[in-house]
């Protein structure tokens, strides 16, 4: 029978997993708070999560979701809502809601290559695949790591295009000391049970733009003024009609659950914890295996101060690999959808500015291993032995 992640460690029978809640007490107790005051859509513990998280990335607002995909989905039609279309450039290892949710919102994904080992956006090779359709550039912070976030300020303000950034993976993270959300016009994050912080499924947009704001609460919550009974002039609205049935975008019902938001405040009071712990066990992976010539190690910018969801890395034999690793209890995943445009669904969505070498490689040799904080020192460095002894063999 496999062993549970609080059980003492059995190597090849405790399970070493990538993902999964780390949950305690504090969160069951504000879970069960909010189902003792039998209140389930999103209320006061909403608000505060949204007020928290805000203060938290530096930005002016947040808007929580039910889930990253949603954030995404909501981001892109606060655009195009407000008028924006055209093309939005981005790396070409992707996780695919970020590019469906793109083009179910009318604009078309433009694909440059990713930088070797360190899988965001090559930077350097945007100002390429700017056009007069260029509207935005979508950043991703691939595993947790971060492109030249320096650089892409520096095309953004020189070709006066937006900033959008998809941090599912990396919630918690900084860039040059500041929180890496801030830089941008608008960024998502997930609190899916697998990434940084816990809602079971939710997630959440930031921006310091109040219209931004204005009208991703709106579409949120079904395109409606507000959960209010004031009423805003509308030509043909009656005078006396309720802000929470006049519909001013297109929306959708987006919302988390009330139990949701309480447990992302507690899970926010864990944050440092849960980062210290992912990057103390990225170091151990990163030390252990600096020496082994089959593994390309991720390469991180000095600013970056990344709040780890993973330790991806291109390796040799991936295949064989992985299957080694998991006859072990090491549960290990592809990075994601790879090069996006090898996907059946993607195939023939956008195009590619130039060529896409290194996702290919991503796509044939790319994967990472658990650095979850319910992974301790001595199960990392069994991954390490388990990787080394791998390839002694190899």
């Amino acid at each position: 029978m496999q062993k549970d992640v609080n059980d003492t460690f059995v190597p090849g029978e405790t399970r070493i997993k990538y993902g999964g809640a780390f949950f305690d007490a504090e969160d069951r107790e504000a879970i069960d708070a909010v189902l003792d005051r039998n209140w389930w859509t999103i209320d006061e513990e909403a608000r505060k999560l949204e007020l928290e998280l805000a203060d938290v990335t530096e930005t002016e607002y947040a808007t929580i979701t039910n889930s990253g995909s949603s954030s995404l989905f909501v981001m892109y039609s606060v655009l195009s809502q407000l008028g924006y279309s055209g093309e939005i450039i981005t790396g070409a290892v992707q996780f695919p809601t970020a590019i469906s949710s793109m083009v179910w919102n009318g604009f078309e994904p433009v694909y440059v290559d990713t930088e070797k080992d360190n899988f965001c956006i090559d930077v350097k090779k945007i100002e390429n695949a700017i056009t007069d359709e260029t509207v935005a550039i979508l950043a991703v912070n691939i595993a947790g790591n971060m492109p030249d976030i320096d650089e892409l300020i520096y095309i953004s303000e020189k070709y006066g295009i937006l900033l959008l950034l998809d941090n599912a993976d990396g919630f918690g993270g900084f860039w040059d000391g500041k929180p890496v959300e801030s830089f941008f016009d608008m960024a998502i994050t997930s609190f899916h049970a697998a990434h940084i912080l816990n809602m079971g499924e939710g997630g959440a947009i930031f921006t310091s733009n109040p219209k931004f704001n204005e009208v991703a609460h709106s579409i949120r919550e079904w395109g409606r003024v507000g959960d209010t009974d004031s009423n805003k002039v509308f030509d043909d609205i009656p005078a006396d009609y309720p802000g929470r049935y006049i519909f001013q975008y297109l929306g959708m019902n987006l919302k988390p659950l009330e139990l949701q938001c309480a447990l992302g405040r507690t899970q926010l009071k864990k944050l440092d914890i849960i980062k210290n712990k992912r990057s103390d066990n990225f170091d151990i992976l990163k030390e252990g295996l600096k020496d082994v010539d089959q593994v390309n190690l991720p390469e991180v910018y000095y600013q970056c101060k990344a709040s780890w969801f993973s330790f991806p890395m291109n390796v040799k034999d991936r295949a064989g690999l992985r299957e080694f690793l998991e006859s072990r209890n090491i549960e290990t995943r592809t990075i994601f959808g790879g090069n996006i445009m090898r996907q059946p669904a993607y195939k023939n969505i956008g195009r590619s500015s130039g060529e896409l070498t290194e996702a290919n490689i991503c796509m044939t040799d790319g994967m990472f291993v658990s650095v979850h904080p319910n992974s301790t020192p001595e199960m990392m460095d069994y991954v390490v032995k388990s990787i080394k002894e791998y390839y002694n063999e190899f």
